[in-house]
């Protein structure tokens, strides 16, 4: 489980960081990894089968991040994404 929350975490952080800036090798803002940090903190506090499958997978763990990250910093909604990894019509990551 802890892989998987982990590859969350790194795409999170990565759509933050825009194309240019990883390019670049420029690192991300100090105010934008405190406030990912800061949702992800609050996500692992409060983590529970959102979609109802009886799993806690990648799907709660986008899902809710996305609610928190909204609710904490609403002016900055648009900087939060949910990416869906679809590859042969099956979906292998939220």
């Amino acid at each position: 489980m802890n892989k998987i929350i982990l590859k969350i975490l790194i795409l999170i952080y990565f759509s933050f960081v825009p194309l240019s800036a990883q390019v670049s090798k420029a690192l991300i803002s100090k105010r934008m990894d405190k406030r990912i940090t800061r949702t992800a903190k609050e996500l692992m506090q409060t983590v529970y089968d959102y979609n109802g499958d009886e799993k806690i997978n990648c799907i709660d763990h986008a899902c809710l991040f996305k609610i928190i990250w909204d609710k904490n910093f609403p002016d900055e909604k648009y900087r939060c994404q949910i990416i869906r990894n679809k590859k042969d019509g099956v979906m292998h990551h939220l």
